[in-house]
């Protein structure tokens, strides 16, 4: 909330990632940082009222809705939208910030460095997690080559092939403000620490002007 004086604060929109809705997990950091004294969205960007039951093809314009409705709070300093996000919601964090300079910092926990194809439980993959203007972002495969016994080997092998598809990766330099990334070197899901180190090199590669912090966690899943 505001200070007594009527001061406005920061404020702050929570991602969740493929569980989709307004998941426990997300809800339990929508906690924690509003406990610090921030205002905070948690966002469902899909399986919610009103939103695709599952996920793909989500409009980028949909996020700037969002921030907009933040900046128009009496309560919120509109110069201060911070973005949070976990997994899945990591990817949508870097990609929503690299597309809205009204983001001035992002914290995306175990995240990608590429766009990836949509989830999908009942059809084949989306064409991407997202689109910009009515169309798909560019998108890096999954890797389907040879044999894969988990999800992990989805998003593993399909990494090698980036430099055939160089327009999914999402362009972190353009982000308006500060980065800090949260990986676990025995993530089973993708390679996530993986997948931060090429994001933290990208950023140092265009002379990224702002702080940047990667925290790595050897036994963290």
């Amino acid at each position: 909330p505001a200070s007594a004086e009527g001061a406005k604060v920061p404020a702050i929109i929570v991602l969740g990632g493929s569980e989709g809705g307004l998941g426990a997990g997300a809800a339990q950091d929508a906690q924690l940082i509003a406990s610090h004294g921030y205002i905070v969205l948690q966002l469902a960007y899909f399986d919610a009222p009103g939103l695709p039951k599952e996920l793909g093809l989500v409009p980028l314009e949909y996020f700037k809705t969002a921030i907009e409705w933040l900046q128009a709070r009496p309560d919120v300093d509109p110069q201060r939208l911070g973005l949070e996000g976990t997994s899945i919601g990591g990817e949508v964090a870097l990609v929503v910030a690299s597309h809205y300079p009204e983001i001035k910092a992002v914290a995306a926990a175990v995240p990608s460095s590429v766009v990836w194809p949509g989830i999908s439980q009942t059809h084949a993959a989306p064409p991407s997690t997202f689109t910009l203007a009515g169309k798909p972002l560019p998108y890096l495969p999954y890797g389907w080559s040879g044999p894969s016994t988990s999800v992990y080997d989805l998003y593993a092998k399909g990494l090698p092939a980036l430099g055939e598809h160089p327009d999914a990766i999402i362009s972190v330099e353009r982000i308006n403000g500060p980065v800090i990334l949260v990986c676990g070197e025995k993530d089973m899901i993708w390679p996530s620490c993986l997948m931060s180190e090429q994001i933290v090199h990208r950023l140092k590669a265009h002379g990224f002007k702002h702080t940047v912090q990667l925290l790595k966690y050897a036994k963290a899943a």
